[in-house]
């Protein structure tokens, strides 16, 4: 090895020299050449579809926290460059350049977990994201008391009814709510799960996002009486 480097020409030494300075220069100004920023997304969630006549499934929202969007892409759809898992009849499009609209073609499954994935091709060039994946759940379902009163009927004042209210965030499935209801009196000399249970009736509305839960016809009583209301769970349609 030592002859070998003895016959080596200074010149070429020299050169290689040379090259290695070269490389390690343009090494280092590659390292120090600024770099394109990394955007940051968030993603709105959508809500549960309003119980309405002709509502609409609320569409799902990325927003960029920089430019991101090829200028070209704006305002149209898309056909790749992001998909959405477990899939979903709908559309894709750039409603500006730093945001991503999913309007889906039918509702949103209850509760369902989703990842949202984007590709690099999607993006305008030189872009870059902290994060290609985002992951959320649509709307859950939940019920809630809204109100209580006694009824009066208009025709026999003699008639009174307690009533109340119950709120659905997706149509109920009102089968199986009916199974869960469980109505009795709760008095001054009786413990509430000792007391008989009360007959009653219950009505919604159109989209059975609303239960109204009716007692039988109560007689007026020689001391205060209350009755409770226990809903054991809840399942939408």
């Amino acid at each position: 090895m030592e002859l070998l480097w003895k016959k080596l020409d200074p010149a070429f030494l020299k050169g290689l020299s040379v090259v290695w300075l070269l490389a390690l220069l343009v090494w280092q100004w590659q390292g120090r050449r600024p770099k394109p920023p990394e955007l940051s997304v968030t993603l709105d969630a959508p809500a549960a579809t309003r119980l309405e006549k002709d509502a609409k499934p609320e569409s799902l929202r990325l927003r960029f926290s920089g430019s991101a969007a090829p200028l070209e892409s704006v305002g149209k759809s898309l056909s790749s460059g992001v998909t959405l898992t477990p899939g979903l009849r709908g559309q894709w499009r750039w409603a500006g350049d730093r945001e991503l609209v999913f309007t889906p073609g039918e509702d949103w499954p209850v509760g369902q977990a989703y990842v949202v994935r984007l590709a690099p091709s999607l993006l305008a060039a030189r872009v870059r994201l902290e994060s290609m994946e985002k992951r959320f759940s649509s709307a859950g379902f939940s019920a809630g008391f809204v109100s209580s009163a006694f009824d009066v009927d208009l025709m026999n004042p003699t008639v009174k009814r307690a009533v109340a209210t119950l709120r659905f965030s997706h149509g109920v499935d009102a089968a199986d709510l009916e199974k869960r209801l469980l109505l009795r009196t709760e008095g001054k000399k009786s413990r509430f799960w000792s007391a008989p249970a009360m007959p009653f009736t219950v009505t919604y509305d159109a989209f059975r996002g609303e239960a109204y839960v009716k007692s039988a016809a109560l007689e007026v009583p020689p001391e205060d009486l209350f009755l409770s209301l226990k809903l054991s769970g809840a399942r939408s349609a």
